[in-house]
């Protein structure tokens, strides 16, 4: 391209040219993601640099450059990674795959053994099953099986051996021979498993804030019917599976933590959920703890239940009648005796009535010219989900 200047020609170079070179060796590298430089350079290093994206492998074994960005005019040697670097040693413990641990004194040994290794057949069948992570684990950001191809290679032709299995042309550059991987066939990784993961902690949290509900609901029930509604032989059937669901309470809310703090969903490499949110990390983990002190507000309802209900408004003053005391079984708080006191109350002909959830008794007087018989009043106590007994009968004024 020439400038449209008169009098002066300028000619502009391909940018390819002079930002894609390593700027020591001069050879061109391939670009690496930021979470690649992110993960295994140095923190002294990262803190000096003023981006992590950008950068480029140097490939070139006497080269002490491993990435360089040409336009920010920074550079990171090998000292400054945290792993020996492959391509950058001749030593046999060098690490090969970053992923499975696996070096060249490893495939070497074993060629010079039986002719061939299992290291190659090994990594092919993890990273089928997904567990593979080359763009956090190896420097060059992408998969090994290349140089694990070449090492093969290079070992069995030492040892007069075959090379079992295709392996890269020694002309290819070394970026093509790193992307053999892309040959294997594993599951596909969703870019949005990081969210599916929160979303199914805060739906475990949800889950359990309702089954805690339902432990408690022998207990906030009755307190319905304190407020003139009507849940007669509904508690009793929550108190018989509270501790099922209590149980299921703590299980709910053990994969909640389980998904929201622990669980590390696969991420397809440069995907939304490989580098998370920590705004929404932080929301997530603040709704599941506001599930969990409501889940222990209905756990604990039982016990702090009777300072919620006012007491006594059911106590006739200055009326006389036949009293009757039975002794009830199955009230589980005081929430249970409130409730029970105010089903009395209604019942035709009741004067006034008092439950003692300590002392487990039901006293109930009636008008004198009332027709109301105890076994009346005994059904209304076990419709509401309790067991009646008629202890005494007498005459009691108030």
């Amino acid at each position: 391209m020439h400038s449209s200047k008169p009098g002066k020609t300028v000619t502009s170079k391909s940018p390819a040219s002079t930002t894609a070179k390593c700027p020591r060796c001069g050879v061109e590298g391939r670009g690496v993601s930021a979470i690649t430089v992110a993960s295994l350079v140095k923190p002294e290093t990262l803190a000096r640099l003023s981006g992590q994206g950008g950068f480029r492998f140097c490939a070139t074994q006497e080269c002490e450059v491993v990435y360089y960005c040409r336009e920010r005019s920074e550079v990171v040697d090998r000292a400054e990674v945290r792993v020996p670097v492959f391509q950058k040693s001749a030593s046999p413990e060098r690490p090969v795959c970053y992923c499975f641990q696996h070096t060249v004194g490893e495939i070497e040994n074993d060629v010079r053994a039986t002719g061939a290794s299992p290291v190659l057949t090994d990594i092919k069948a993890q990273c089928a099953k997904g567990l593979d992570a080359c763009e956090r684990n190896n420097p060059q950001g992408a998969c090994c099986l290349g140089n694990v191809q070449r090492v093969l290679k290079e070992a069995q032709s030492r040892a007069g051996r075959s090379v079992a299995g295709p392996a890269p042309a020694s002309h290819e550059p070394e970026a093509t021979q790193s992307d053999r991987c892309c040959h294997v066939t594993k599951p596909a990784l969703k870019t949005g498993s990081a969210k599916a993961a929160n979303r199914a902690g805060l739906l475990a949290g949800i889950g359990a804030v309702v089954t805690a509900a339902l432990a408690s609901a022998c207990c906030w029930l009755p307190l319905l019917i304190v407020f003139g509604v009507s849940t007669v032989g509904v508690a009793g059937f929550f108190e018989t599976y509270r501790v099922w669901f209590l149980g299921g309470t703590a299980m709910l809310l053990a994969t909640g933590f389980y998904l929201v703090y622990f669980r590390k969903p696969a991420c397809a490499p440069g995907s939304a959920c490989a580098t998370p949110n920590p705004r929404l990390q932080r929301v997530n983990r603040l709704m599941l703890w506001t599930a969990t002190a409501i889940v222990l507000a209905f756990a604990l309802l039982p016990n702090y239940a009777g300072s919620l209900v006012g007491r006594g408004k059911n106590k006739a003053v200055g009326l006389t009648g036949p009293t009757m005391k039975f002794s009830v079984s199955g009230m589980t708080c005081v929430a249970c005796a409130a409730g029970l006191e105010k089903e009395l109350a209604r019942a035709p002909g009741v004067l006034s009535s008092h439950v003692d959830y300590a002392a487990k008794t039901a006293e109930v007087m009636v008008a004198p010219t009332s027709a109301t018989a105890s076994d009346v009043i005994r059904e209304r106590i076990e419709m509401a989900g309790y067991q009646a007994v008629l202890v005494q009968r007498g005459e009691t004024t108030r």
